[in-house]
C-alpha cells in the first residue's frame, strides 16, 4: 500500500465519522423557581427545632448572560424572646445578599418567601410549629 492511499482512506474515515456525529444539543433552561421544601408540607403542621430549618427555597433563574446560579433562601428557627416574639433567620446565597439576616416576627402574623407562606402556629424557647401553603390560600 502506498502512502497516498492510506493518507486518503484515513481522510474518507475521518470525514465519515465527521459527519454522523448530531450537532450538540443544547440544554433547556428551566423556566420560572423550583421550590424545595425541607419536609413535604401539603399543609400539614410541621416542627422545627432551635436552628432548625422552617423552610428552604431554591430558584433556578432564566439564564441571563449564561448564569446558572442556583439561588437558595433559607428561614430558620432561632428561638424566643422574652416578650415572645419569634425569632427567625434568612441565609441566601444570593451574591447581592449581604449575609445572613436575623429578625423577629409577630407569632400571630405569617411570614412569606418567595410566594409561600409560613403561618406559625405555637412557639415554644426551643422549637416552632407551623404550617406552609402557597401565597394567596
Amino acid at each position: 500500500m502506498d502512502r497516498n492511499s492510506i493518507l486518503g482512506g484515513f481522510l474518507c474515515l475521518f470525514f465519515v465519522a465527521c459527519g454522523s456525529t448530531p450537532p450538540p444539543q443544547k440544554a433547556e433552561t428551566p423556566r420560572g423557581p423550583a421550590v424545595v421544601f425541607v419536609a413535604e408540607a401539603d399543609e400539614k403542621e410541621l416542627k422545627a427545632e432551635v436552628g432548625g430549618t422552617i423552610l428552604k427555597v431554591d430558584k433556578v433563574p432564566d439564564a441571563v448572560g449564561g448564569n446558572h446560579l442556583t439561588v437558595t433562601k433559607e428561614l430558620k428557627y432561632l428561638g424566643l424572646t422574652a416578650g415572645g416574639r419569634i425569632k427567625l433567620r434568612i441565609l441566601s446565597n444570593d451574591p447581592a445578599a449581604s449575609g445572613p439576616v436575623d429578625f423577629e416576627q409577630d407569632p400571630a402574623a405569617a411570614y412569606t418567601l418567595d410566594q409561600l407562606k409560613v403561618e406559625l402556629i405555637e412557639a415554644q424557647a426551643s422549637w416552632v410549629r407551623y404550617r406552609i401553603s402557597p401565597v394567596g390560600d
